[in-house]
């Protein structure tokens, strides 16, 4: 009988243990069923305690269940208030007391960048989507240095490195700092046009909305292509064929364009 009440046990604390759940030091869980004993708040300054302990699944002098835990974890989570949410278990005369540790989430009370040059800040604000007063957990931080390292790639510079900084100010209060090394600009180096006539090939090359040296940003091959297509039209050539635009990935080969029938 002892060792089935300590196999229990065991099991019991291993069930737990893989959900993230803390016991307190030196707690040992007995078998048979358990109940809730208390349940209390550690941090959630804006939580509506009340609301809580009526909405939770998990409630003083109910049976205890890993499940109902795991519910009451989920029910904090979708608060969206809370970066955190760590319970604790504390045994106690045949009873669990569960203490639930909210960590809130912080609030943005101002965005400073550094390093932005070739980018306006308010673009760069506008694409990171990182807005005062309102929360930001550490996804959407993420998310945030993808979209502006996406902005640069965009214009011309794909080896830009992002790095955003939470800076607290006072609990649950950050304050945003955005360094930005740009790197060099990808830039083209030479533009070669192929299956046009002499006196077409020299149009369309002077048609071209880009030259050799400039920054090669997103968007300018369709610029090209269609530069061409006009300055062709133009010309009184109506033809069937349709236009190839390439672009190397790699920094020091040209542009090509070349007509395929």
């Amino acid at each position: 009988m002892t060792r089935g009440r300590a196999w229990v046990g065991a099991l019991l604390t291993l069930l737990l243990a893989r959900c993230g759940i803390l016991f307190a030091a030196g707690e040992v869980v007995p078998s048979g069923e358990l109940v809730v004993g208390a349940v209390r708040f550690e941090g959630g300054a804006g939580l509506d305690r009340g609301d809580a302990l009526r909405e939770l699944p998990l409630r003083p002098g109910q049976p205890f269940s890993q499940q109902k835990l795991a519910e009451s974890v989920e029910w904090l989570r979708q608060k969206q208030i809370f970066e955190t949410v760590r319970p604790e278990l504390t045994v106690r005369d045949g009873a669990i007391d569960v203490t639930f540790w909210l960590e809130p989430t912080p609030f943005v009370i101002g965005v400073e960048i550094e390093g932005g040059k070739h980018v306006d800040s308010e673009t760069l604000l506008r694409r990171s989507r990182i807005r005062e007063d309102e929360p930001l957990s550490e996804e959407r931080l993420e998310a945030a240095k993808r979209r502006l390292a996406a902005a640069y790639a965009e214009r011309g510079y794909p080896n830009a490195t992002i790095d955003i900084e939470r800076i607290t100010v006072r609990p649950g209060q950050i304050r945003i700092h955005v360094r930005i090394v740009e790197g060099v600009a990808q830039r083209i180096v030479a533009v070669r046009i192929t299956g046009l006539p002499a006196d077409l090939q020299a149009a369309a090359q002077q048609a071209l909305p880009f030259k050799t040296g400039d920054i090669a940003a997103a968007g300018l091959l369709a610029q090209g292509r269609q530069a061409i297509v006009r300055t062709v039209r133009s010309r009184g050539v109506e033809s069937r064929e349709s236009w190839h635009l390439a672009r190397s990935d790699r920094r020091h080969r040209p542009w090509s364009f070349r007509r395929t029938n």
